[in-house]
């Protein structure tokens, strides 16, 4: 996988409504998020949607989908991807130390612990097969130095 090649646009450039950067929704697990409990994600994106969160962009965050009239977070309104790959769900369920981490880091939310949730994906159709890990750091302002355009964005966690 490799990024992008475009100039990146970051939340809060001139024209920014909310709804024209490639945000993160955390509809589910925006209490989490919100504490400080959560950096990582997995999602059913395509490789194509893939491409628009290269490790070190800058993105926001939110509530609830902007599309679905919800509102940035407040503590954490921004994110830097950290590390961005494909993963089996099996990975989780094969290696029990590994998965017991990711559940945590997913924000602790399944007292099913891991099979619970696990069938959370596999209850439904998985459009692009294995689903995306997303680890990001959480941050409290848009750094300045987004400006740069870069989608290294800076210092930060690298995955």
């Amino acid at each position: 996988f490799s990024p992008a090649s475009s100039p990146r646009r970051y939340p809060g450039d001139a024209g920014d409504t909310g709804g024209n950067e490639m945000n993160i929704s955390f509809a589910w697990t925006t209490e989490a998020y919100e504490a400080g409990r959560k950096n990582v994600t997995r999602r059913d994106w395509s490789n194509e949607y893939m491409r628009h969160f290269p490790v070190g962009s800058v993105h926001r965050a939110w509530a609830k989908s902007p599309r679905a009239g919800g509102k940035p977070c407040v503590k954490f309104p921004y994110l830097r991807i950290a590390s961005i790959r494909r993963e089996p769900l099996s990975r989780l369920l094969d290696d029990k130390e590994y998965g017991k981490a990711e559940i945590e880091r997913e924000g602790g939310l399944w007292p099913g612990g891991v099979d619970e949730f696990v069938n959370l994906f596999t209850d439904r159709e998985m459009r692009f097969g294995d689903p995306v890990r997303i680890q990001f750091e959480p941050l409290t302002v848009l750094p300045a130095d987004k400006e740069s355009n870069s989608p290294t964005g800076g210092e930060g966690v690298k995955g």
